[in-house]
């Protein structure tokens, strides 16, 4: 399958190359998520605050997927189909 199909971008018009970028999205989500649970149950310890180096580290990839595809947007912009007028 390929992989832009895969993602539904086809059907968002976002090209090719993006699909790095969404699949870090995917990515940075899903380990989010995992490592919030980890921290709400007390794994890291109490020394675990907003301001630790692990809250940063797990927001990283998050920040990095937003930019990036906030810059990619704002340049390369979305293709929107051209309307099909009824005759």
């Amino acid at each position: 399958m390929n992989a832009t199909r895969g993602l539904g971008l086809r059907t968002l018009s976002i090209a090719y190359p993006v699909a790095i970028i969404v699949f870090l999205g995917v990515i940075a989500s899903a380990l989010l998520v995992v490592l919030l649970l980890l921290r709400t149950a007390g794994v890291f310890g109490p020394g675990a605050n907003w301001s630790s180096s692990l809250t940063w580290l797990t927001w990283l990839p998050m920040l990095v997927f937003e930019l990036t595809f906030a810059v990619w947007l704002i340049v390369k912009g979305v293709d929107v189909p051209a309307r099909r007028h009824a005759v």
